[in-house]
C-alpha cells in the first residue's frame, strides 16, 4: 500500500493536521523519565510493512511512559544524491555544494533520545535512498558526534536471506557516527499470508524491542562503544597523528581541529567520550596496534613522499 500522504509531509494523528517530515504520537502514562524523545528514520520508499512493525513497536512503547516519537521518511525528504567529492572530509561539512534538507536532519538527530534507524531488506542490505541517507552523513565517520543517541535497527524481509546482513550494514555503518545501538530486530514479512506462528514470532520481537529501546533511553548511563567502534577510533587517532606536521595536514584541516577540540588525540584516549571501554577492548587494541601502525606508516609513506614532490 503506497502513502497518500503529501510529498514532503506526513500527517499527525494527534492533531489531524500535515507536518513537514515528522509524526508526533505521545504517551500518557507516567514514568521516571519526562518526555522521551524517540526518533524514526524511516528508509523504506513507500508505506508497507515496516512502517507498520515501526508504529506497532511505538505503541508498545507508548504504554511504558511518557513517550514522544517524530518519524522521518526519507522518502519525502530534500536530500540530494551523494556526489563523493570529499568536500565534507577535507574542508568540513558546511562546505558541502549540496544544499538540501541534510543541516535540519542533523539537529533533530542531535535533539534525540533515541533514534530507530528502519529499512526494508533490498538484496542484503538496504534501499537506494536509505544507503544516500547514510551517505550524506559521512563526514561523521570520520568527525563522530551522535554519541548520547541510543540507536535501534529495525529490518523487514520478504525471506530471511539478507536479513541479518542489512540489520549489521545499518548497526556498523550508523555506528561509527557515534551512535549507539543497543538492539536490533529483524522481521519477516512475505508478500503472502503468514502462518499464526510467524505472527506470534513477530508480536514477541516487537515488545521485546519496545521494551528494550524504552530502558535503554531512559537510563542515566550511555552503553559503552563496541571493539569495532574503539578500533576505528584508534585507527584515525594514529592516522591524524601522522600525517600532523606533514603535508598531508593541508588535507584533514577539520578532522585535526575536530579531533584536536574533542579530546581524540589525547594521550591514553580510548575513545571520544572518555568513558572506560573495558579491559578486553583495551587488550585487544594494544596487541593490534603495531600491525595498524605499520599498515598506516606503509600507506602514508608514499603519499608524503609525492605530496610533498608537487
Amino acid at each position: 500500500m503506497e502513502s497518500t500522504d503529501p510529498p514532503g509531509k506526513t500527517f499527525n494523528e494527534r492533531e489531524g493536521s500535515f507536518l513537514p517530515f515528522t509524526l508526533q504520537i505521545s504517551g500518557t502514562m507516567s514514568m521516571s523519565h519526562k518526555n522521551m524523545k524517540i526518533l524514526v528514520i524511516m528508509g523504506s520508499p513507500r508505506k508497507g510493512n515496516t512502517t507498520r512493525i515501526v508504529e506497532e513497536i511505538g505503541n508498545e512503547m507508548k504504554k511504558l511512559g511518557d513517550v514522544e516519537i517524530s518519524t522521518i521518511n526519507i522518502r519525502d525528504i530534500h536530500l540530494e544524491q551523494c556526489r563523493g567529492c570529499h568536500v565534507c572530509f577535507f574542508k568540513g561539512e558546511d562546505s558541502c555544494p549540496l544544499k538540501d534538507d541534510r543541516p535540519i536532519i542533523e539537529e533533530q538527530l542531535l535533539h534525540a533520545d533515541g533514534v530507530i534507524f528502519a529499512s526494508p531488506n533490498y538484496v542484503s542490505s538496504v534501499p537506494a535512498l536509505f544507503k544516500n541517507f547514510i551517505d550524506r552523513f559521512a563526514y561523521a565517520g570520520h568527525r563522530p558526534r551522535f554519541f548520547h543517541q541510543r540507536a535501534m535497527a529495525i529490518v523487514t524481509s520478504a525471506g530471511p536471506g539478507g536479513l541479518s546482513d542489512a540489520q549489521h550494514y545499518i548497526s556498523a555503518s550508523l555506528g561509527a557516527f557515534g551512535f549507539r545501538f543497543v538492539h536490533t530486530a529483524g522481521f519477516l514479512q512475505p508478500p503472502f499470508p503468514i502462518p499464526e506462528s510467524w505472527q506470534k514470532d513477530n508480536q514477541e520481537k516487537v515488545r521485546a524491542a519496545a521494551r528494550i529501546f524504552f530502558s535503554a533511553c531512559g537510563a542515566s548511563r550511555l552503553p559503552a562503544p563496541t571493539l569495532r567502534e574503539v578500533m576505528g577510533f584508534r585507527i584515525m587517532q594514529i592516522l591524524l597523528r601522522k600525517v600532523m606536521g606533514t603535508s598531508l595536514e593541508k588535507y584533514y584541516p577539520s578532522d585535526c581541529l575536530y579531533w584536536k577540540s574533542h579530546g581524540g588525540l589525547d594521550p591514553g584516549s580510548y575513545y571520544f567520550t572518555g568513558e572506560n571501554v573495558g579491559i578486553g577492548k583495551k587488550i585487544t587494541i594494544r596487541v593490534l596496534e603495531p600491525v595498524i601502525r605499520w599498515q598506516i606508516n606503509r600507506i602514508l609513506a608514499g603519499a608524503i613522499s609525492a605530496s610533498e614532490g608537487r
